[in-house]
């Protein structure tokens, strides 16, 4: 697994992903509620899996309906969960967003266990 993957997991599972939620807790952010959606505090968990644009997001992953646990198991449970099966989907990302027009954009590609691709 790569580095900056067990930093970025590291720093989901010890909640210190700067959300909103964490931000404003810290005095860093006036409000906690979600940029994405208005609505709710913008946990991780929130980011992750109950955000109605992450839900749209998961929606449109083929494998999706592999992943175990629901938005009831705790954020990091979920993680270990599904860290542990045997799946072996590499996804591939990149995006980009511009400040001065506030346009931005994201790809991405899956391949299995063997390097081949599989979408994207």
């Amino acid at each position: 697994m790569p580095e900056k993957f067990k930093t970025f997991l590291w720093i989901i599972l010890h909640n210190s992903l700067p959300t909103n939620h964490l931000r404003a807790r810290r005095g860093f952010a006036t409000s906690d509620v979600c940029p994405r959606c208005n609505t709710f505090s913008d946990s991780i968990s929130h980011l992750f899996r109950e955000c109605n644009k992450a839900k749209e997001l998961w929606r449109h992953i083929p494998f999706s309906h592999l992943l175990r646990g629901d938005t009831d198991t705790p954020i990091q449970e979920w993680i270990s969960l599904n860290m542990r099966s045997n799946r072996n989907i590499k996804l591939n990302t990149d995006g980009c967003w511009y400040e001065s027009n506030g346009i931005g954009g994201f790809g991405g590609l899956l391949r299995n266990h063997l390097g081949d691709w599989i979408m994207g």
